[in-house]
This record gives structure tokens, sequence and C-alpha cells, in this order.
């Protein structure tokens, strides 16, 4: 059995650039905010976020290269 999900349409802010559902009247993660409490919330923790997932995808490169080498001297 097939389902198919449909989503809400969503709108992206202006202010912010994330996406909001256009059931709302204003977007709920910059309502009342000003720029730098923008930043401090939201892109700042994002840019963060995304740093430590390279970091981690690095980490499983280096171990993929180890393994690798491992295999090559062993077979």
């Amino acid at each position: 059995m097939i389902t198919e999900f449909t989503r809400e349409p969503t709108s992206k802010c202006r202010k912010c650039g994330l996406e909001f559902k256009d059931s709302y009247s204003v977007c709920p993660h910059c309502a009342g905010k000003n720029n730098a409490q923008i930043i401090r919330d939201i892109h700042i923790p994002h840019s963060n976020q995304m740093r430590e997932n390279s970091s981690i995808g690095r980490q499983f490169i280096y171990v993929a290269i180890i393994v690798g080498c491992c295999l090559l001297l062993f077979i």
C-alpha cells in the first residue's frame, strides 16, 4: 500500500531566511526579534552545527582510508 504525504505550503522569510507554514501570518522564528538576535539565535548555532558535521565527515573519511589500507596490507 502506497501512501502519499502532502506537505503544507510554506514561504521563505525575508528576514531570517527560514521557511514557515503559510498558515502563519508571521515567521515564528524571528517574530519580535531584531537582526542581532536573529544572528545570535539562528545563524550562529547553524554555522556551528555545520562545522561539527563537516568535522565528523572528515573523521569518517580518515577511518575509511585507514581501514582500506589495512585491508590492502592483509589481503
